[in-house]
């Protein structure tokens, strides 16, 4: 994804986010019974499990998600095998 936009990267952050969310509360909320979230009194729900609102607050955060994974791609926490051997 190095080469797509922040809009795209954002949307795509945003679709991988909603859909474990859904999936999760498929199991959690209706197979368990569990009831932990319902999103049934928000416009544009589905089943329930997601929402639209929720859909764009996870689009909005995969921005800083997105500096936070930057960010780790230039530290180098384990050091490389050539300086263990010194």
């Amino acid at each position: 994804m190095k080469g797509k936009c922040l809009a795209v990267k954002c949307c795509i952050g945003s679709g991988i986010i909603t859909s474990v969310e859904f999936v999760v509360g498929l199991i959690v909320n209706v197979a368990w019974k569990q009831n932990v979230w319902d999103y049934s009194n928000l416009p544009l729900n589905i089943m329930g499990q997601v929402c639209l609102p929720f859909s764009i607050l996870w689009f909005l955060i995969t921005i800083p998600a997105l500096g936070v994974c930057n960010l780790y791609d230039k530290i180098k926490f384990v050091p490389s095998k050539k300086h263990m051997a010194k």
